[in-house]
């Protein structure tokens, strides 16, 4: 049986366990949390610890606090780890490139790319003209977690909490549907009385390689669920609705399949079909987008 090792044993982390567990992995931990006694058998406190076993770990993710993602990284190659590796989004906190000797085994949870939505509209606009996009995610905070939202890394700037990071999932859709990203301004702040230090709000509007005008919208406030990609093209309208998961072409509206986009990304890399995974790379230009996005800020609060 294949060994797998999650670094964090946050919602994430256990999210990856049940996926993997279903792929027929045996999961493994780096965590101090001390509250889950039925995982303490696959618990490690350290790294260090962790690769002492030398079985090995057919899959690294690091599911942990976005400020420890590149201690992480520079841990696992001092342990002279090769496999590949998952690092939850985003890639870092800051817009750092820690030096690194490979990163051709690195790749960065961005796992809606492989919706069944992203990749029916990325075949509809492949030889369209996209004349404008809007991209546009909102869910109120306190509903995400059974936790108190007050204490979880979202609510701290420190920790990397804030939507910009948070919900970064749109700023890589617009990567990956549009190109790079060319120029940006952008509004940032904390408008609503949740009991926050960081920001729960942001819209951008940026000029992409393949779109002139496309517009992001991010925040913790909505009490009503909101994820959606509208799209203006050249003699065509595409909609696409992650709530309900429908995709309407013009007039016409078509429910899809759930699926499981964990699992079809945890795949996809065990198995290195990684045309669609969110490489090292792309991982840093989305950092230098979000870079953007916050030198570009008119206001906010």
């Amino acid at each position: 049986m294949q060994r797998a090792l999650i670094i964090g044993c946050g919602s994430i982390g256990l999210r990856h366990k049940k996926v993997l567990e279903s792929l027929s992995f045996s999961v493994f931990f780096v965590s101090m949390r001390t509250d889950l006694k039925d995982l303490e058998p696959y618990m490690f406190r350290s790294l260090t610890e962790a690769f002492l076993d030398k079985k090995g770990y057919s899959l690294v993710i690091i599911a942990n606090e976005t400020i420890k993602h590149e201690k992480s990284l520079k841990e696992l190659e001092s342990m002279h780890y090769r496999g590949p590796v998952l690092v939850e989004k985003p890639l870092f906190a800051s817009c750092s490139q820690p030096a690194l000797e490979s990163t051709d085994n690195i790749f960065v949870g961005y796992n809606l790319r492989f919706h069944p939505l992203v990749q029916r509209i990325k075949k509809l606009i492949a030889h369209t003209k996209v004349y404008s996009a809007q991209l546009h995610v909102g869910q109120y905070l306190p509903t995400w977690r059974e936790r108190d939202y007050r204490y979880i890394y979202s609510s701290k700037k420190s920790m990397g909490g804030g939507v910009l990071r948070d919900l970064s999932h749109e700023l890589d859709l617009a990567y990956y549907l549009f190109g790079n990203v060319k120029t940006c301004v952008s509004n940032i702040g904390r408008f609503s009385d949740l009991q926050i230090d960081s920001e729960d709000s942001v819209d951008v509007l940026s000029v992409h390689e393949k779109c002139a005008m496309v517009s992001v919208h991010l925040d913790y406030t909505d009490n009503i669920k909101k994820r959606y990609i509208s799209l203006q093209c050249d003699r065509l309208s595409i909609e696409a609705d992650f709530i309900n998961n429908t995709l309407s072409v013009d007039n016409m509206v078509e429910p899809l399949r759930p699926c499981d986009t964990y699992t079809l990304q945890d795949e996809a890399i065990i198995t290195r079909s990684t045309d669609v995974a969110c490489s090292y790379a792309q991982g840093l230009e989305i950092m230098k987008y979000i870079q953007m996005i916050e030198k570009n800020c008119m206001g906010g609060v």
